[in-house]
């Protein structure tokens, strides 16, 4: 059972007790040697000029395209019923010859865009939230993808002078298990974050959320753009002041 399994079932209390013990931990160790190596090369990247990123562009899609030939069932259906190579694909253009990869193939297509080298049992199967109708289902890789994911996001958050340990504001589609009760919002000790409820953003609860927000004084605010812009959107047509601390969005 990993620590997030294990933090998912625990009491409140408990549950923030640990995650103080666990937010207390290095992130380069928290997240591992995949998170270590990746932040570094995108820290190294950022210098390279635009002939060695698009060189490198190309040689990691020819790699990924051999690999989808040669392991994913449902692209090597896609390049035999075009009567492809991968090779064909000597450039960026030439990714049109392929159909582009859209929700409903996904849902109809799901096992055979399983890597058939990959083990199963490093796939964690997740889905969007459905804002937009059926959620879709989809698969992370166990240790990697998160770790991946916070690289990337950091390396990022840097470019606008983003700390760790800089207070930030998310309303993304975190559940937040006192919104039943009225309490839109908790702390992420692990993060230093205060998650909002995405899913309670009405005209009679805005008032609620911009005052915990005010009390919070983040520095930043990390959302997905459909949530912040019902934020905004009640800010203006209210005449609220926008909250003096935040540097980035």
């Amino acid at each position: 059972m990993n620590f997030k399994d294990l933090a998912k079932n625990l009491p409140y209390p408990l549950k923030q007790g640990l995650k103080y013990a666990y937010g207390a931990i290095p992130l380069s160790i928290r997240y591992g040697k995949v998170f270590r190596e990746t932040y570094a090369f995108l820290q190294e990247s950022q210098r390279w000029s635009r002939e060695q990123l698009e060189e490198y562009q190309l040689q990691q899609l020819t790699r990924l395209l051999r690999h989808a030939y040669e392991n994913v069932p449902y692209y090597r259906r896609v390049f035999d019923d075009r009567g492809l190579k991968p090779e064909d694909v000597q450039d960026f253009k030439d990714l049109q010859k392929l159909p582009y990869l859209t929700k409903e193939i996904i849902q109809e297509n799901l096992p055979s865009l399983i890597a058939r080298n990959y083990p199963k049992s490093r796939l964690q199967h997740a889905t969007t939230g459905g804002s937009t109708g059926i959620p879709l289902g989809f698969y992370h890789e166990k240790g990697a993808s998160g770790a991946k994911e916070w690289a990337f996001m950091l390396s990022q958050w840097n470019r606008v002078g983003f700390k760790l340990g800089d207070r930030c504001v998310v309303l993304r589609s975190n559940v937040v298990c006192s919104a039943s009760k009225g309490k839109f919002w908790e702390y992420d000790p692990v993060n230093k974050n205060l998650i909002l409820s995405s899913y309670h953003l009405t005209d009679e609860n805005m008032p609620e959320y911009i005052k915990k927000i005010s009390e919070f004084k983040p520095d930043f605010i990390q959302a997905y753009p459909s949530s912040i812009t019902i934020l905004a959107k009640f800010m203006k047509e209210n005449d609220v002041e926008p909250f003096p601390n935040v540097k980035a969005i």
